[in-house]
C-alpha cells in the first residue's frame, strides 16, 4: 500500500463502504420491515490504535462536497479531523494540530498543493501528504511535492481509509516531521 512504489495508486479489492451504527440500521433506513436492523457484510478497517492515541488528520481540498464527505467520515471512525479549502487555511491549522496524514488537494485557490508544501517545509514542517486530485499527471505531482502517497479521484472511501490507517500505524506519534522515506522504503 502506502510502502508501494510512489507510482502505484492505492487500492483496495472491497467494491463499496458500509458503515453501520451501533445497533444497526432503524427501519426508516432500509427495507426490511418494522425495527429491522443489518449489520454490515463486512467490516471497515480502521487500524488497531485505540480512538486515544489516534493522531489529527488535516484535509485540504477547495470543493466542499469532498471536505464535508471525507472529514464527516473519519469524524464518525474517530478521528479528530481539522479541515481547510486552501493551502492558506491549511498552513494556519499545522500552527495548531499536529497531523499524522494530510490528504491534499493540490489545485485550490489562494495557496495550491505545491505553494502549501514549499510553505509548510519552510516553516520546518514535514508533513506526510497524500495526494488527493483528478489529474492524470497524480503521480508526478505527488512525487513532486515528495508526498508519501496519492489516490485519484473519484477515489473508493475504503481506499482513502486504508491509507489514513497506515499512516496512523506507522507514524509514531512524538514525531509528527519525521521524513516520509520509511514508509517508501517497505
Amino acid at each position: 500500500m502506502l510502502g508501494d512504489e510512489m507510482t502505484t495508486p492505492l487500492s483496495s479489492p472491497r467494491p463499496h463502504l458500509v458503515i453501520v451504527p451501533p445497533g444497526g440500521f432503524p427501519s426508516s433506513d432500509l427495507a426490511g420491515g418494522e425495527g429491522a436492523s443489518k449489520e454490515a457484510e463486512e467490516p471497515i478497517a480502521t487500524g488497531d490504535l485505540p480512538v486515544e492515541t489516534r493522531r489529527p488528520v488535516l484535509v485540504v481540498d477547495d470543493d466542499p462536497a469532498i471536505l464535508e464527505m471525507i472529514s464527516g467520515l473519519l469524524d464518525i471512525l474517530g478521528y479528530e479531523v481539522e479541515t481547510a479549502t486552501n493551502g492558506a487555511d491549511a498552513l494556519a491549522a499545522l500552527d495548531q494540530v499536529d497531523p499524522s496524514i494530510i490528504l491534499l488537494d493540490m489545485r485550490m485557490p489562494v495557496l495550491d498543493g505545491w505553494q502549501f508544501v514549499q510553505a509548510a517545509r519552510n516553516k520546518g514542517r514535514k508533513p506526510q501528504i497524500l495526494v488527493m486530485t483528478a489529474s492524470p499527471n497524480i503521480d508526478r505531482w505527488a512525487e513532486e511535492v515528495g508526498a508519501a502517497g496519492y489516490i485519484p479521484k473519484p477515489f473508493d472511501l475504503p481506499d482513502l481509509l486504508a491509507a489514513v490507517d497506515e499512516f496512523q500505524e506507522h507514524e509514531p506519534a512524538s514525531d509528527a516531521t519525521a521524513e516520509t522515506d520509511s514508509l517508501n522504503s517497505n
